[in-house]
């Protein structure tokens, strides 16, 4: 029937195409920090209602500008005081805050008054200046690095920018930047990091696209050396993956960083695909088969095989849908569907093109026999005379790779999603190190009633926790309702360093508090809730990892239980640094979580396929070893596991599975016709091996490629299923023979 109408059939992928081509064209990226945090759980609903008890300014973006020996002096801060007017005639700047700008008020029942906290045109002032600045703890760490050698300019931007203005806004930024000619200056925050890694995942993206077309061409190239068997290929996998994008288009369904991993993994399934369809068609033909019985037989025999391929490997990315992080459930659920479109392409577009051509215009036929079956047939000898040696050595390696599992770290960083090349990655680095942390640790401090967050009791409370929390080596500056109120005695009286304090006095601290809620409440209303029950304390903290953010939560937890009032206050670990924290393990465990259930329909898949208990055993193992290899390397060559690293188990065993299939379902054919286990494996040996050896070594440069990729993670991935591939066609060849041999007889 198919044969009948496969002119039809590739007009209408070609037209098909051509359209999904126009809705490519509407494709855009997308960064939403949120998709990469875990949802579902009662402390992220925690931090959703936390953060609406709260007004948030502008998203801002960071200026941190060194200066030897240090920022004292008149001529550099002339620069930075022409470098702010510059950025505030930008379009959508909101404001310019930096200690050019800042004033201490000053309270006067009759006057009141400010003072410059850096009086930067005034030469004279800086020693006074700079011993005031320097024991002020709203200022160090905030906009003055601990040596005095970086200021911190703060760029407060418009919400709301679309993509191209937000790069433009970048884009003249650094501009400005560097007109200035500062010793260094770095850049970082929010809108920096969203244009640079929007940017980079373009770039990645493109590159992918061309890298994986060309790799495909040279492989194709290599592989048949025929124009005809050249076009099939390779227009087969380039019309699957125009089908892809252009069903994201028509959805109106975004890109984000995951998608860099599309152009891969699609275009070589494809590839797997269409090798093993080619193969088989043009060894049919070689039988002296007509091209529609040689397509049939192909259709029947491998059609069933790549399609039992494709869903155990739309098995492993659908499993992903267990994750609790939206980005990888979209990304499953995304590539699985994608899987199958490479498939239905294959099967329905290739299949009609190939009967077009002979076999000797698809493939070169070699004049002096097949070297690759030579090759093979040592091998199967090999498998076949050294069983115990393969056995042997697969349990030295499993030994080895217990002890490279007990090494791995979970200390996973924050800088590990931004591009290795960018100038972010190492402003990010910059700014971290001097000013002691970009992002923040977010705790919510809730009264007990009738206290209120401002009532003085309960305020005392929350200035032992932040005695506390400036002891530790890894915080820097500390906000919460008591800088509000430290801030506001000092201005009390006349701006005295030492009056950076909670009063004595409760009468005091009254007509403070009613200066504070009538000339600096929207101050107030950044760290105090409406109903004055809950208050935010954000203290900046450095990049120190998943594991050590958890070591310092939990130290912070215990001084608490011992040393706060639990009948004045409570206080909750909150935000989403801490979310990132607490929840790696329960990611990490939600993706292994995952691959336990891909493990399971693919074993209940086999089960209806070979039913034979046998086989489904022997087919699980050569696959799980390469994932335990996998999982050896992640600590042997020190990654840090994540969720985003997790994925790779999953991934690499749907599709490594793929070639135990092909060989197993071969070796069922030649059992079911009658031949032996040895007969029916050196069949198995001939026929199908050459094309599992070469698809997985075009799997492998495959994915080798997103090596090349600047995201650490997206380089980690590349590698790892690269070589547990490779690891699983060797358990294929050797192991999976041996284990045959050593269950099943005849």
């Amino acid at each position: 029937m198919l044969y009948k109408f496969r002119a039809w059939i590739i007009v209408f992928f070609l037209l098909l195409s051509g359209a999904s081509g126009f809705f490519m064209s509407s494709l855009k990226f997308h960064l939403s920090m949120e998709d990469f945090i875990p949802k579902g759980d009662q402390e992220i609903n925690y931090y959703k209602e936390f953060k609406k008890k709260f007004t948030y300014g502008n998203a801002a973006i960071l200026a941190a500008i060194q200066n030897d020996p240090d920022i004292f002096e008149q001529d550099f801060l002339q620069r930075v005081k022409s470098f702010e007017k510059s950025c505030q005639k930008l379009p959508h700047i909101a404001d310019v805050t930096s200690l050019t700008t800042l004033k201490n008020p000053i309270y006067d029942p009759i006057m009141p008054s400010t003072m410059r906290v850096l009086h930067w045109n005034n030469p004279s002032k800086y020693a006074a200046d700079s011993l005031a600045l320097m024991q002020d703890p709203r200022m160090v760490d905030n906009y003055v690095s601990r040596d005095a050698r970086t200021l911190c300019v703060v760029i407060s931007v418009d919400s709301g920018l679309g993509p191209a203005q937000r790069d433009s806004l970048i884009a003249s930024l650094y501009a400005l930047g560097d007109q200035a000619e500062f010793d260094h200056l770095a850049f970082a925050g929010g809108p920096v990091a969203e244009s640079t890694v929007v940017g980079a995942s373009q770039n990645d993206f493109k590159f992918f696209i061309v890298l994986s077309s060309l790799l495909l061409l040279l492989a194709m190239i290599i592989l048949f050396r025929r124009w005809a068997g050249i076009l099939v290929s390779f227009l087969s996998v380039i019309i699957g993956l125009i089908l892809f994008f252009g069903f994201l288009g028509a959805i109106g369904r975004p890109l984000d960083m995951l998608a860099t991993l599309y152009p891969i993994m699609l275009a070589i399934v494809g590839t797997s695909d269409i090798v093993h369809i080619m193969t088989k068609y043009t060894t049919e033909l070689g039988k002296g088969l007509s091209r529609k019985e040689a397509i049939l037989n192909t259709r029947r025999e491998i059609g069933m095989a790549t399609f039992m391929t494709s869903l155990t490997t739309a098995i492993g990315f659908l499993s992903l849908y267990a994750s609790n992080l939206p980005a990888v459930k979209t990304f499953g659920l995304l590539t699985a569907f994608g899987v199958f479109m490479a498939y239905a392409t294959v099967i329905l577009f290739s299949t009609a093109l190939l009967t077009f051509f002979r076999a000797d215009q698809l493939f070169y036929q070699k004049q002096n026999g097949n070297g690759h079956k030579r090759s093979l047939e040592k091998l199967y000898q090999f498998t076949k005379n050294q069983t115990r040696p393969v056995l042997l050595a697969t349990g030295i390696v499993m030994l080895i790779s217990i002890w490279g599992i007990s090494t791995i770290s979970f200390n996973a960083k924050e800088d590990r999603d931004i591009p290795r090349d960018s100038r972010l990655f190492r402003d990010y680095q910059f700014i971290d190190s001097t000013l002691h942390g970009i992002s923040t640790m977010d705790l919510a401090l809730e009264t007990v009633p009738p206290l209120q967050v401002d009532d003085l009791e309960f305020l005392r409370e929350v200035d032992k926790l932040n005695d506390f929390l400036r002891k530790q080596p890894e915080l820097g500056t500390i906000y919460s309702p008591l800088m509000v109120f430290k801030s506001a005695n000092r201005a009390w009286n006349a701006n005295s360093v030492s009056q950076y304090k909670l009063p004595d006095s409760t009468r005091i601290f009254e007509q403070q508090r009613e200066y504070i809620w009538s000339k600096f409440a929207w101050l107030a209303q950044s760290v105090i809730s409406a109903d004055k029950m809950t208050g935010k304390l954000s203290v900046k903290v450095q990049d120190i990892g998943t594991e050590k953010t958890k070591v310092l939560n939990q130290l912070a937890d215990q001084w608490m239980a011992e040393n706060l009032d639990p009948q004045k206050i409570r206080v909750f670990h909150t935000g989403s640094k801490y979310i990132i924290a607490t929840n790696q393990d329960r990611l990490v465990a939600s993706l292994l979580k995952s691959l336990g259930i891909a493990l399971v329909l693919v074993s209940l898949f086999m089960a209806l396929i070979f039913r034979n208990l046998k086989l489904i055993f022997i087919s699980l193992i050569p696959n799980l070893v390469p994932l335990v290899i996998a999982a050896a390397l992640v600590g042997f060559l020190g990654f840090e596991l994540d969720a985003k690293i997790a994925m790779i188990f999953t991934i690499a065993f749907g599709i490594a599975v793929d070639d135990t299939i092909h060989f197993l379902s071969k070796f069922k054919l030649e059992r079911s016709a009658g031949a032996s286990v040895d007969l029916a494996l050196k069949n198995t040996f001939l026929e199908s091996g050459h094309a599992i050896v070469v698809t997985t070594l075009i799997l492998f440069a495959g994915f080798m490629a997103l090596t090349f990729s600047s995201f650490p993670p997206t380089f980690v991935i590349g590698l790892l299923i690269a070589l547990t591939l490779l690891t699983a066609v060797v358990a294929d060849m050797l192991l999976l023979p041996v284990l045959i041999r050593v269950l099943m007889k005849d």
